[in-house]
Formats: C-alpha cells, structure tokens, sequence
C-alpha cells in the first residue's frame, strides 16, 4: 500500500506539471496497483488525476465526463464521507481553474454530508463555498458562508480556521 500511496502523490504531481507521457504511465501502474490491491478508492483518487490533468489541459471537456463517472463509482462504494471527499476534490480542481460557478456545485454536495459527519472538513468547504461567493462578487452569500465557518471555528477552537475565515 505504501507504493500505491506514492503513485497517488506520483500522479497528482504529474497532473500539476502537465506531464501527459509520465502521467499515462503512472496511472496505468497505480490502476493496477489498485486492482491487484482491491482498493476502489484509490483507483478513483488516481483518476481523479486524469480529470484534472484536463482540467489544466486544452482539454478541459474531457474532465467532466470523468468526473460524472468517479462520482458514480464512489457512490457505489457507500462510503458517504469519501463521496464527499471526492466532490470536495472536484469543487477545489475547479475553483483552481476559475470555475467558480460549477465548483459551488461539487461544494453543496459535500456541506451536508460533513456537516453531518465530519465538521472539522465542513470547515473547509465552507471556506471553498465563501471563496467562491467572494469571486462571483455575491457578498452577502460569501459572508453567509464565512460567518457560519467562523461560528464551527470558534466552537472547535481552531484557531488557524478563524484566521482564515477572518481575512476572506
């Protein structure tokens, strides 16, 4: 699993340097890494670096039906707080290529299900839904969004949460 853990991190870094001959590679030695350790979510963490490779890409259609297809498969998984991982992963790729819009989408999907279980990662997507209010100029849904982040903030005591939620 360690090997598998390292062509994760592998092929994000790949993805990031537009790298699409080493990327081929690796995804095919982390899917079959992944196959041979039955870990279906790692084999969807891998390509969900194929989707955003071609988000960065002249290519940038060709992420969303993978996406769409990653959701679907976690969905089957029944793991709810790694569906909302994947969503999280998604709003994050999109909001990095300024696609504000369709990442507050990916976000919804997630708040609600860490709200339920897992608030401290509620905190972060809150900070993705404020941030992307702030950059389509819709102030008060961005302040809606930082206060509520702010309030879980101060009741965990996370300090380094509340700077965040502050400054934005």
């Amino acid at each position: 699993t360690i090997r598998l853990k390292a062509t994760i991190d592998l092929v994000a870094e790949l993805a990031i340097a537009q790298d699409s001959v080493s990327l081929d590679q690796y995804l095919e030695r982390g899917s079959q890494l992944s196959d041979q350790l039955n870990d279906n979510q790692s084999r969807i963490k891998i390509q969900l670096a194929k989707g955003f490779f071609y988000s960065y890409s002249s290519h940038k259609e060709d992420a969303n039906p993978i996406y769409a297809r990653l959701i679907a498969e976690s969905r089957l998984l029944g793991d709810s707080i790694f569906l909302a991982s994947i969503h999280e992963e998604i709003g994050k790729i999109l909001v990095n290529n300024l696609q504000y819009t369709e990442a507050l989408k990916y976000f919804h999907v997630a708040l609600p299900i860490y709200e339920v279980l897992d608030i401290r990662k509620t905190m972060d997507v809150l900070l993705g839904i404020d941030g992307c209010y702030w950059y389509l100029r819709e102030y008060s849904k961005s302040l809606f969004y930082a206060r509520k982040g702010l309030r879980i903030a101060d009741s965990l005591g996370a300090v380094e949460m509340k700077a965040r939620f502050r400054n934005t």
